[in-house]
This record gives C-alpha cells, structure tokens and sequence, in this order.
C-alpha cells in the first residue's frame, strides 16, 4: 500500500477495532457493527465521507510509476543494510517441557525393564529349544531304529506270506485232485456223497483259513500303527515299544506257524476224504476198511465160507492215517467185536475177526508205528475154523435152508504214545456158511 494512503491503512486498522462492540477473552473473536447510522465526515486523515463500518476490510491501492535516481540506485546495489538487524542469538539448549520429559523418562524406564524381562525370556526359551533339540536327536534315533525294526518285521511277514502263497498252491492242487477222484467215485460207491458233504465242509474251513489269515494281515497292519504311535512317544516308551515290537513279531510268527500246520493238516485231511478215509472219533486220525474176497451186502466186511469147502480167514485190509495235530505217534489197534460167535452154546469163543494170522482165533490187537502224516495198512481175518464140518454149521433139519448167515458189530481203536484214543463209529462184519 502507499504511503500517500496510510491514512485509509489506519482506518482498517483503527476504525475496525472501534467498530467492535465486544471480544471474548478466551478465544478472541470479535462482532462487528451491522447497519451502523453514524456519518464519518471528510477530514484530513479521513479523505472520503462514509458510514461507520462499511469500509472495514477494503484495500485502497495506487498504481505508479516510480521513478527513481540512477546514481542513488547503482549505489544501492550489492549494499548489505544490517542496521536493523539484531545480532545472532547465544546457542540454546535443546529442551522441552518437564511434563514431556518426564513421560518420556517413564516409557524409557519401562522399555529398559520389558527389554531385561525380553533377555531373560529368550534366555529361558534358548535353553528350551536346546533341551527340545536334544529330545528331537533322540527321538529321531529312536524313530530310525523302530523303522529298522519295522522293516525286518516286514520282512519276515512277507517270506511268511510267500510260504502261505506256497502252501496254498499246493493245497488248491491237492484240493482239485480230491475233487477229480471224488467224482470218479461217485458213480462206483453210495458213500461218496458223504465224502462230497466232507469236502465242502474242508472248503467252508478253507475260506474260515483264509479270513483267519486276512484277519491277520490286519493285526500285521494295526501292529505297524501302533508303532508309528509308540514313535512319538519314543523319549520315555523306547524300551517298551522294543519289546512290544519283538512280542509281536514272535506273535505272529507262531500264528503263522500254526497256521501252515493247520493249512498242511487241512490238505492231509482232505487228501484222505479223497481216498474214501473216514475220521475217528477225534477227527484228527482216518481209517479205511476194504473188503477182500467174496461177499456182497450192506456190511462193512463180509466173509463167505462153507463145509465141503473151508476158505481162508484173510476177509480186508484195514487202513490208518495220522493227522494227529500234536504229533503223536500211533502205537496200538484194537478190535471190539459184538454179535454171534463170540460165545455160542457154550462153545470156544470164534472171535471171530480180528488181526494176526489166519491160523486159530484172531488177536484183538496189533501194535503198529504210525507217525504224524504216515499211512499204514493192516491185514483182517475171520477164523478160518468156522468153515468146514466145525459147529456152528448150517441147519441140516431144514433142507432148503442151503446157507447160514452170522451178523454183529465192531469198533476199532487206535492209541497213541501220549496215552489218549480215538475209535472208529460202530462198523457190521457179516459171515455166510453154505453147506457146500
């Protein structure tokens, strides 16, 4: 603004502020007159007439050409003007307010004790992951010997699955060759159905076998989880978890054992039900009785002879088979014979079969060696004295009467080395005397 005009300067300064009817103390703000009445008049620091008020904020300028002295400007170049220019000041500390400071003071001394509790919390937890890393290496020892443990028992698993593959072959051609001569026995003897009936039962205990051994397969398989548990527990379980693992493995060893034993019986049984074997009374020994020389009927041996013409005692062959599951020795057989001739109006007991020789009356025992798995035939006879002009004879009072029969039962038994039995169901002998 010019200095021809400080007059309109002081009036936006002076009259301004006489303008102002009130000011707050607090925050100092002003109000101004609104529609003021009073004339300000000309005068010589007021130019121009006007309303009290109106004029507050206005700004009055000159445009000029000033017009300067040449020589007054080239001195006033490059001259440094430093009368109003206070001197520099005295360096001042660098401060600031006490209650800042003193908050301050306070979060340092916080932050210097949560950084001592930090140190001693990452010192104890240093010691921590230590000890953990330590229980680690351990664990991680133990772990890479239980899978060495592990892969031995694998490894003996699956030689035992390749033996039980083995066996099972074997067992099938067995089974096929049971089956083939089965039927061809079918058409020849009325006995076979019951042997068919036999062997489907040993079929039904195959597949009993089978899930038997796939039940196992499940406990190998269950073991194997049980010991990647046990692993984690290695630290405090590595004893335990060594000795679980070796009673297992001995565990399944013996059921696998057990099992090829079973499965070997199962094929020697089947193998004698082919043959026309049938069991004794303990189901674990077969015998067989076949019929030699003339003879026809519904008996399980027969025997013809006569009077003019006496023939001889040999009548069968009877046949033992062990399968005993122990492994015991067969070591005598004997005959218990019930019916006619055993004891006849007084006469001498017949026998009248039995073992021995076909001279005088047959013995009621042979001793024998059968092991576990053999086979042995033993000769029979009926005494050859019932034949010719010896009593009993035919009934000479009825002429017709051509021929006299003699019936009864009996049982064989069979003992083994440990002292226990088994028998054979109640066979029927049969003896016919002609007259000639």
């Amino acid at each position: 603004m010019a200095l021809d005009n400080r007059f309109r300067f002081d009036e936006l300064v002076k009259d301004g502020s006489k303008a102002i009817i009130s000011e707050d103390t607090t925050t100092k703000t002003h109000t101004f007159v609104d529609g003021a009445s009073t004339i300000v008049s000309a005068s010589v620091d007021v130019p121009f007439e006007h309303i009290k008020g109106e004029r507050d904020g206005e700004t009055t300028a000159y445009i000029e050409k000033p017009a300067y002295t040449e020589n007054q400007l080239k001195k006033a170049v490059d001259t440094v003007i430093d009368e109003l220019v206070a001197p520099p000041k005295a360096p001042q500390p660098d401060v600031v307010p006490r209650p800042v400071y003193d908050e301050l003071q306070d979060k340092f001394e916080k932050a210097l004790e949560d950084l001592e509790e930090a140190q001693d919390r990452i010192l104890k937890l240093e010691g921590e992951v230590a000890t953990l890393n330590a229980r680690l290496t351990a664990a991680l020892t133990e772990n890479d010997s239980l899978k060495a443990q592990k892969a031995v028992v694998d490894n003996q698993f699956q030689q035992s699955t390749e033996r039980y593959k083995d066996q099972t072959s074997k067992l099938v051609t067995a089974i096929l060759k049971a089956t083939k001569e089965a039927n061809e026995r079918v058409r020849l003897n009325a006995q076979v159905e019951g042997l068919v009936a036999q062997k489907d039962v040993l079929r039904q205990q195959l597949l009993t076998l089978r899930k038997i051994v796939s039940g196992l397969e499940g406990q190998i398989e269950a073991g194997v989880e049980s010991l990647k548990v046990q692993t984690e527990a290695a630290a405090s379980q590595r004893e335990a978890a060594a000795a679980a693992a070796e009673a297992q493995r001995l565990a399944l060893q013996n059921q696998q054992e057990a099992l090829e034993s079973q499965l070997a019986g199962t094929a020697a049984e089947t193998a004698a039900a082919a043959a026309g074997l049938g069991p004794l009374s303990d189901n674990q020994s077969y015998y067989g009785i076949k019929q030699q020389g003339p003879g026809s009927g519904p008996s399980d041996i027969e025997w013809v002879t006569s009077v003019d013409n006496p023939q001889p005692g040999k009548c069968g062959k009877l046949t033992v088979q062990n399968l005993k599951d122990s492994g015991a020795k067969i070591t005598q057989i004997s005959i218990a014979v019930t019916g006619q001739f055993t004891t006849q109006r007084g006469q001498t007991n017949y026998g009248p079969l039995g073992f021995g020789s076909d001279n005088g009356i047959p013995r009621k025992t042979a001793s024998v060696s059968i092991s576990k798995g053999s086979k042995t035939d033993v000769t029979m006879y009926m005494n050859r004295k019932i034949g010719g002009k010896n009593k009993p004879e035919p009934d000479k009072s009825n002429f017709l009467n051509s021929a006299q029969d003699y019936r009864g039962n009996f049982v064989i038994t069979v003992k083994y080395d440990d002292g226990t039995t088994a028998k054979t169901e109640s066979l029927s002998w049969h003896i016919r005397k002609n007259k000639r």
